[in-house]
């Protein structure tokens, strides 16, 4: 599976998965190339699916009036780990301490339509089409707090935000994803946990024909940030937006 449009993040040339293994091959870029005036766009290219992560622009301006190469090659360097290893890491240990808690509850609050996410920190639950009584919420709360649900949902929204946050680079606003305005204290308003879990497997829009639905780490490897992006894109303001 070609991943180069999550390459030229960090400058790399071309970058290979067959979800696990991952075959990079490394370029650097010469300062003394580029124009006086303006530092290089980052370039983003793929399919349909991947360009939710640049918003579809092919070209996104990270130029600063006065840019550090180094520095724009460390943070597009960290952002393509956190895309990748880091969301594949969080998104499976959620997913592992979620189904835990989960297998506690009742067969009926199970295949109740509920959902749940994390602001500041803090677990939030909310009824989908189906009612949840004030027992049945407690029942969420313990059964999660038993499993460290909290613990690993803060840890996927707070990697999550720095992908953002470094999107944004130097001058701190962006035509790519880092235009969303999404913060550890709002992340419960625009995320669905639950749902963003449920999107990966056999039933979920992706990794349907994943080789091992149980290995969560490589199931979310590629598209765990496509994923987030889809409700961020619906939910979140543009408060950062390169004009």
């Amino acid at each position: 599976m070609n991943i180069s449009h999550l390459s030229n993040l960090v400058g790399q040339k071309a970058a290979y998965s067959n979800g696990e293994a991952r075959i990079t091959d490394a370029t650097k870029v010469d300062p003394a190339i580029l124009p006086a005036s303006e530092p290089p766009s980052a370039i983003y290219h793929g399919s349909e699916d991947y360009a939710l992560l640049t918003g579809g622009q092919e070209n996104v301006d990270v130029s600063a009036s006065s840019y550090d190469y180094k520095l724009m090659a460390a943070q597009q360097k960290e952002m393509f780990s956190l895309l990748t290893e880091g969301l594949a890491k969080t998104s499976a240990d959620l997913r592992y301490s979620y189904d835990s808690a989960v297998h506690s509850l009742s067969t009926e609050l199970q295949q109740k339509d509920w959902g749940f996410s994390i602001s500041d920190g803090t677990l939030t639950f909310t009824a989908g089409r189906d009612e949840l009584s004030n027992n049945e919420i407690s029942s969420l709360k313990k059964a999660f707090a038993g499993a460290d649900v909290e613990y690993y949902a803060d840890n996927l929204a707070s990697t999550m935000v720095r992908v953002l946050e470094l999107d944004r680079g130097y001058d701190g606003v962006s035509k790519g994803i880092g235009r969303y305005d999404v913060t550890d204290k709002n992340f419960g308003e625009i995320v669905d946990l639950r749902s963003f879990l449920h999107s990966h497997g056999p039933e979920g829009k992706y990794g349907r024909w994943h080789n091992d639905p149980s290995d969560y780490q490589s199931l979310y490897a590629v598209t765990g940030g496509v994923a987030l992006m889809d409700q961020i894109r619906a939910n979140a303001k543009e408060g950062y937006l390169k004009t």
